[in-house]
């Protein structure tokens, strides 16, 4: 950079030292660079011609004196170490936006927002259900159905009449055990009639289920698939 001086004094022949202070990052200090004082050679001008400024019937004289300051030629600064001047303006863009304006920050901006609305319903269904009893039960008799209805499927499948009427039986105690709040294993034929209409579909095949095991009755396909819809109708009706 340049700078311009002005002499005002003329008792002053010469410049001071300049000093120059910045941080060294590959030394983690602050250093300091310095240049000779810079001497100057002082010539005084010629007289300017005076003249008259009349200011209300008087004339008040006024001079100018020119002064000129010239460096020496024979003394040059000496400043060691400063990077030259940056001349070249490296790369430019027509238009500068700012972050949030980008597609790409708008997209990851948008997905980060999805994924803290997904978390936050998670984390408030779960909590729902931690407070919930009744959905907990309800959530467990739906799951364990889901697994003794495909047990009897595939023994239906198999044509197996003894499995299917141990399944259909182990159904009935695990969804009537969840309703009722009581052990599952613990559930016997007489606890059904006490408890369900002479009616019930679920108390024919428990029934059913307990003279198979008990007396060796077998069922024919139709038999079977017949039970499989009545017992998928009722244990449904109780969810």
């Amino acid at each position: 950079f340049e700078q311009a001086l002005v002499l005002k004094d003329p008792t002053v022949h010469a410049i001071p030292s300049i000093l120059f202070s910045y941080f060294d990052p590959d030394t983690a200090e602050y250093k300091t660079l310095s240049a000779d004082p810079i001497a100057l050679s002082i010539t005084g001008g010629d007289k300017s011609t005076e003249t008259s400024v009349p200011t209300g019937g008087k004339t008040v004289q006024t001079k100018k004196v020119k002064q000129s300051v010239q460096h020496s030629n024979s003394i040059k600064p000496t400043i060691e170490k400063l990077a030259p001047l940056q001349l070249d303006a490296g790369s430019m863009t027509q238009t500068i936006s700012p972050l949030f304006a980008r597609k790409w920050f708008q997209l990851l901006a948008g997905l980060l927002l999805i994924s803290i609305c997904i978390g936050a319903g998670m984390k408030i269904r779960a909590a729902r259900y931690a407070a919930n009893p009744r959905l907990q039960r309800a959530v467990a008799m739906k799951n364990l159905l889901k697994i003794r209805l495909k047990d009897i499927n595939q023994a239906l499948i198999a044509q197996d009449s003894k499995t299917f009427l141990i399944s259909c039986r182990k159904a009935i105690q695990e969804q009537l055990g969840l309703s009722w709040g009581v052990e599952a294993g613990a559930i016997t034929l007489a606890d059904l009639q006490k408890r369900l209409p002479d009616d019930s579909a679920l108390l024919a095949i428990f029934k059913s289920a307990d003279e198979s095991v008990y007396g060796g009755q077998e069922l024919n396909t139709q038999e079977m698939q017949d039970l499989s819809n009545r017992l998928t109708i009722d244990l449904e009706g109780l969810l």
